[in-house]
């Protein structure tokens, strides 16, 4: 082992929270190191094969951007391209633009690299201790194992609250409330027939789907999932598995849902074949690389946001993102609950959200960020864990410059830069 690097900030986990944190905070000039498990970034949008991201826009007949920044810098750099194309959404969570994952993982190498990030590859953090000035980390890597690192600040974009809760912050843990959101394999459905397969309307296949699993031919947990369209011809992604009620921090229930995973999808994929028009020659040419996880732990930050927020489409003064996307709730049940956002249909996140209770030097992005279950389901979009984490980026480099704590930065700074770099508040 030995130091492995010596920083002004760290960010754990290379998701959209982590990538939209290391760029935001390598271009305002500090020494930024990036943490990723996986051998390549992305998070849920690449490892669990998540090929839209969602939060951009505001639902309904004229939508209304809300997200700019680094994460919409992504997607117009995708759409210019030609790997990915943007699409209506019938699902309720306004247009989203769809992308090859595979061009996303390269994208996102080049971003970095040319925001002069310093990113490790196969890296987690195992603990982490505050020092007179900063943090002292313990991290593992894959093949090499235990090393430590220092760093002035610390991001925990892990999705998990993981680097929050070895501190010592105060977390929620969805599953010990006893309401935490199913997880989903992901996966590609390939020799599809598109035209047809997508012919058939949604209430049609949830009917279909439906009238199956109650046949005792087929388990079919979840009725009302999702099939669309991606930039291949004759590809479709299938969002449709549900395994609910894991506690996604415990190994071994996670184990045992990422395996049950796997089986459903081919349970699906055997459906398909037999029942959906389009689809009878389709294989599974992909599976995400592991489960998705929509909901773990929550920190329980300077102020939770709640629904009620939502529902009054609330702009606070410390807002650093806005978000149009309603609560979906992906219930243990057969269905998705969905609650759309109040007044005008959009509402802030605000900066203490960001913010851990009792930890300094310390902020927390993404879907792990200080909010209830109900408001979480609202706010894990992609495009929110984007802007949150630019907003901590940028928060650390105004409290390094002003040499103040963290939580004492100028909002109005910060809100001032991230305008200042295209994005919205």
């Amino acid at each position: 082992g030995g130091t492995l690097f010596d920083a002004d900030v760290t960010v754990a986990g290379g998701g959209p929270g982590g990538v939209g944190a290391a760029i935001a905070a390598a271009r305002a000039g500090l020494s930024t190191v990036l943490l990723e498990g996986h051998g390549f970034l992305g998070g849920s949008r690449t490892a669990a094969a998540v090929d839209t991201s969602y939060g951009f826009w505001t639902p309904g007949e004229r939508s209304r951007r809300v997200v700019g920044g680094v994460g919409f810098e992504i997607m117009r750099a995708l759409l210019d391209e030609g790997h990915a194309f943007e699409r209506p959404n019938t699902y309720g969570a306004g247009p989203g633009v769809t992308y090859d994952i595979e061009r996303l993982k390269v994208l996102l190498d080049e971003l970095v690299a040319a925001a002069g990030v310093d990113v490790l590859f196969h890296v987690i953090v195992t603990g982490a201790r505050p020092d007179d000035d900063g943090w002292t980390l313990d991290v593992a890597h894959r093949t090499s194992g235990s090393w430590t690192g220092r760093s002035r600040y610390l991001i925990d974009a892990t999705g998990d609250a993981v680097v929050a809760t070895q501190a010592g912050a105060p977390v929620a843990v969805a599953a010990v409330e006893g309401r935490v959101q199913s997880l989903t394999t992901i996966f590609f459905m390939a020799r599809v027939d598109v035209d047809r397969c997508l012919a058939v309307p949604h209430e049609e296949r949830t009917r279909l789907v439906a009238e199956a699993d109650r046949s005792g031919a087929y388990r079919l947990p979840r009725h009302d999932g999702s099939i669309h369209p991606t930039p291949h011809p004759g590809v479709v992604q299938v969002n449709w598995v549900r395994v609910p009620n894991v506690d996604a921090t415990d190994p071994r229930a996670l184990a045992d849902a990422e395996m049950e995973g796997r089986r459903q999808a081919f349970e699906y994929l055997r459906f398909f074949r037999d029942r959906l028009p389009g689809c009878e020659h389709a294989y599974i040419s992909a599976l995400g690389q592991q489960i998705g996880i929509r909901e773990t732990r929550r920190i329980v930050g300077r102020y939770v946001l709640d629904v009620d927020a939502i529902l009054g489409g609330d702009r606070p003064e410390d807002s650093i993102a806005l978000c149009a996307a309603p609560v979906e709730d992906h219930t243990p049940g057969a269905d998705t609950r969905w609650i759309p956002v109040g007044g005008d249909g959009v509402y802030g996140i605000p900066f203490r959200c960001l913010l851990p209770q009792d930890v300094e030097r310390m902020l927390v992005v993404g879907r792990c960020l200080s909010a209830t279950h109900d408001a979480q389901a609202s706010l894990r979009n992609s495009a929110q864990a984007f802007a949150t984490g630019e907003a901590a980026g940028v928060a650390v480099a105004v409290a390094a410059r002003d040499q103040v704590p963290v939580a004492d930065v100028d909002v109005a700074e910060v809100q001032r830069r991230i305008l200042e770099a295209g994005g919205l508040v």
